[in-house]
């Protein structure tokens, strides 16, 4: 599968999760804010590990090739065996023809669309990451300017409310210059910086500052907010990742707040502490906080909600037991898993396809046909060779692979679900010959006699395949053969005068040497009949045919018609 198709199929699927999720998260609005956030970290998890599990199981991609009708694919096959020529006369080379074969620009084109995607995704990707890791930077060296407080109140308050949390993570307590920094960030050695102004808070501020960013750190809420800022920043086109990214943080919030709460801190008092903070630190922080990839504490963007909520004694602020977020994490794990493997509706089969010297096949017709659904599928494969067939449902398929110059490739394609990669090869087309002997009324002294003929070719010298698209060689350059020696059969003196008429079909192969082996008759026919028809047939010579200037062997039909004396 494509780059972009790959895309599109993941992200259908986590969008789904993520859907899944906010559903939950509605259903539980009278709940607590910590089961609400738990619901929304599981369905993070859930999307992030969507790739994986797509890979592991099978997968389903959105029907973006159109099923032709039976009539229009008809009509098609019949344009262009109209337009076709017999393989001895369309086996040439056609490394420049390639481009200018009906439907090629167009494949062209889809793929020029497909990079330009491509170019776009991977630029959104790079500003995405690139602006995450800016903030990660901004915050390593607010911190490292900061001094740390390891004395004093703080440090015994931070103390005794991690012992309060039952905390055994270490954490840091920092003193910024800054005056309006309050967050915290960081997993393994989270930190909690302070701004200038914490030295002249009251002690109840204090404790109220520090039970809610210790309670951040104890619910490991930075953690489950960079796994969100990755997936957006992957899946950026996504406005769904960007609304999940402001619920979480939010949420977070909340559940903090009620931590607070659950320790003592009246409503009213808390809202208070949390205007002042806001109404000290508001305006410096509209220009900062959104910036640094974070936790703070007093965001203005959510200050309205947190206090609505603070102030309303019926909302639920009960924490989450461990069996319950297992059974969270074990109910979306379990959708996640059932979205990742919904077969039912649509397969990929791609692929690529080559001449037998490994060379790849550009514009190569590829018909894909389902007589049970009466739908046909038709690509041309691209400058690379290569082909994809995407949107099919479950079924049998019958694949035709053909271009002028080689043989017709026909191949069963069982979908069953699971995305199909197959890699093709198209073998040098068959060369008919066809040949009518007449019994002669007297004896033809020409017949079977072996004649040189004069070979019209000039020689020359042949390059070298061109190489492009992703640096390999074109192939499908044929040079067909010319006969060079020729002998006609010659009517049986047996059968002379008897009326007898039979045909005779050999196969055969025109070895490098330009003689033809391995004859084989492919009918039932009269012994002198087919004995007459070896004979002059073994005299037969051809110059050499190459594919991408190798010689190679070419398979070969020649039919034989005796006819009686007019």
């Amino acid at each position: 599968m494509s780059l972009i198709g790959l895309l599109v199929n993941t992200t259908v699927k986590t969008s789904l999760v993520i859907l899944l999720g906010f559903a939950f998260t509605a259903l539980l609005r009278h709940r607590s804010a910590a089961l609400r956030h738990w619901v929304l970290a599981a369905a993070v998890g859930c999307a992030a590990a969507m790739p994986m599990l797509d890979a592991m199981t099978p997968s389903a991609s959105p029907p973006i090739q159109t099923a032709q009708s039976s009539r229009a694919i008809a009509q098609t096959a019949e344009s262009r065996a109209q337009r076709e020529k017999p393989a001895t006369a369309a086996a040439s080379n056609r490394s420049e023809a390639s481009a200018d074969q009906p439907g090629f620009s167009n494949v062209f084109v889809i793929e020029r669309i497909s990079s330009l995607l491509r170019a776009i995704w991977l630029s959104g990707l790079v500003a995405g990451v690139f602006v995450l890791l800016a903030g990660l930077g901004r915050l390593t060296c607010l911190a490292a300017r900061s001094r740390r407080v390891t004395t004093g109140r703080w440090s015994v308050l931070a103390n005794e409310i991690a012992a309060a949390y039952g905390l055994r993570r270490s954490f840091v307590l920092l003193q910024s210059d800054h005056p309006s920094l309050l967050v915290t960030w960081g997993f393994v050695a989270p930190k909690v910086i302070l701004p200038a102004a914490a030295a002249g808070w009251s002690d109840d501020r204090a404790r109220v500052v520090l039970w809610h960013e210790l309670a951040h750190i104890r619910r490991g809420d930075w953690m489950v907010q960079m796994g969100v800022e990755i997936l957006r920043a992957i899946y950026w086109f996504n406005p769904l990742l960007w609304m999940l990214s402001r619920r979480l943080r939010l949420e977070s919030e909340h559940a903090c707040d009620d931590e607070v709460m659950r320790r003592g801190v009246e409503g009213p008092v808390y809202a208070t502490h949390l205007v002042d903070l806001a109404r000290a630190l508001g305006r410096p922080s509209r220009r900062l906080i959104p910036a640094l990839p974070a936790q703070a504490m007093a965001r203005p963007s959510s200050l309205e909600r947190r206090v609505r909520a603070m102030l309303n004694d019926r909302l639920s602020r009960t924490p989450l037991t461990r069996v319950t977020r297992l059974l969270i994490a074990a109910a979306l794990l379990s959708t996640t898993v059932a979205i990742a493997s919904a077969q039912n509706v649509f397969s990929t089969f791609s692929g690529s396809i080559r001449d037998t010297q490994g060379a790849v096949l550009p514009g190569v017709t590829l018909v894909l046909s389902n007589a049970q659904k009466q739908t046909k599928y038709e690509v041309k494969s691209d400058r690379t060779g290569s082909f994809e067939f995407p949107g099919l449902q479950a079924g049998s398929y019958e694949l035709a692979a053909s271009i002028p110059g080689f043989a017709t490739l026909h191949q069963n394609v069982d979908v069953s679900g699971q995305n199909l990669d197959r890699d093709l090869v198209l073998h040098v087309g068959s060369l008919e010959e066809t040949v009518t002997v007449v019994d002669p009324d007297k004896y033809d002294p020409a017949a079977g006699l072996v004649r040189q003929l004069d070979n019209p070719r000039p020689v020359s010298a042949c390059g070298a395949s061109t190489a492009r698209g992703r640096g390999e060689a074109i192939g499908g350059q044929i040079r067909a053969p010319i006969r060079i020696r020729n002998a006609r059969p010659q009517y049986p003196p047996t059968l002379h005068g008897t009326g007898t008429e039979g045909v005779v079909k050999l196969d055969g192969y025109i070895g490098l040497d330009g003689f033809i082996r391995d004859l084989q008759v492919r009918n039932p026919a009269h012994p002198d009949f087919a004995a007459a028809a070896i004979a002059a047939v073994s005299e037969w010579q051809w110059d050499q045919t190459l594919l991408n200037c190798v010689p190679v062997e070419v398979p070969i039909t020649i039919t034989v018609r005796f006819s009686p004396a007019g």
